[in-house]
Order: C-alpha cells, then sequence, then structure tokens
C-alpha cells in the first residue's frame, strides 16, 4: 500500500483542470499544469509534515522522453523553523496500456548545505511512490486497455491513445 491517500488512486473526476473525450476509439486526456502543481504539493506536504517540515511552493515542468514517458522536474521550497531549503525532484512519468501511470528514476538533490541535507531526508519518502503501478480511475468505472499511448507535455499534459479494450466488470 502506498503511504499516501492521494497516491492510492487518481480518480481523473476531482481534477477540476481535466478535460477527458472518447471519440472513434481514441481517448484525449488533458490535465491542467496547476492541477498537477496542486496534486504535487499535496504530496509533498504529507511526506514532509512527518519531518516538521513546510512546504512553501511546488513547480512542474515535464519534457518528452518516449512517446508513452515524459520526463519530470519538480523545483520545491521547503521551510523549518529559520531553513529554507530549494529541492529539484526529478525522474520520469509512465502510462502503460491499463492507464495506470508510474513514476520511476525520481531523485532529489538540494541547493546547498541545507538542501543537501532535506534531499537526504526527503529521498526515501520518494523511494516509497517510486516504481508502482498507480491506477488511473476511468470516470465509468470499466477497465481499459490501451494502444498507441502518447505522452504530449503540454501544457496542459495531454495523453492520448487508441482504445483497444473495455470489458465490463464480472464479464
Amino acid at each position: 500500500m502506498l503511504p499516501s491517500r492521494l497516491l492510492q488512486t487518481i480518480d481523473l473526476a476531482s481534477l477540476t483542470g481535466l478535460s477527458l473525450r472518447l471519440s472513434r476509439g481514441e481517448l484525449i486526456a488533458e490535465i491542467a499544469q496547476a492541477d498537477l502543481e496542486y496534486a504535487l504539493l499535496q504530496i509533498a506536504r504529507e511526506a514532509a509534515a512527518s519531518h516538521g517540515v513546510e512546504i512553501e511552493s511546488a513547480q512542474l515542468t515535464f519534457e518528452p522522453d518516449t512517446a508513452a514517458s515524459l520526463r519530470f522536474l519538480a523545483a520545491i521550497v521547503a521551510r523549518k523553523i529559520l531553513f529554507t531549503a530549494r529541492l529539484k525532484v526529478t525522474g520520469r512519468l509512465l502510462v502503460d496500456d491499463a492507464l495506470r501511470a508510474m513514476l520511476t528514476e525520481v531523485k532529489c538533490s538540494g541547493d546547498g548545505m541545507v538542501g543537501d541535507l532535506a534531499a537526504l531526508a526527503v529521498q526515501p519518502e520518494l523511494d516509497k511512490y517510486s516504481d508502482r503501478p498507480l491506477p488511473i480511475a476511468w470516470p465509468a468505472g470499466a477497465p481499459v486497455r490501451l494502444e498507441d499511448i502518447r505522452l504530449d507535455p503540454g501544457p496542459p499534459v495531454r495523453v492520448t491513445a487508441r482504445v483497444r479494450q473495455i470489458r465490463k466488470r464480472g464479464g
């Protein structure tokens, strides 16, 4: 089980900046940058709280990687008592044919001595999220299989794919 309730399933219907279309067998999902940054901020705050650290801000950028993956960079500003640390979290975001997202190659680095110490504390928390499939809830609740998945870093981040199969539950 993942440590964060936020990361157990991504409920597409809860994202206000989400556009989801299914047309002629093609799925097109666009997710607003602000929604992704908000999710990152909530996850970072939850992870940091156990260390007495307050997350002040988080900015997220994406770059193309492969057809079904993006590279990401999260710039995070954290504070503990009087010290401020700037952290960079990098890695890859993958989407597979079962409409599951996965973070891989997740690494944290800090800026300066305080940032380096904070990065050493944060990396074990990030490792809990890395290399674990994260189901993306299909609004109708039906399992899907996709092919020809393509991710575009946007903004907004766009996932396009052909729908290969939709199975009814219990069937």
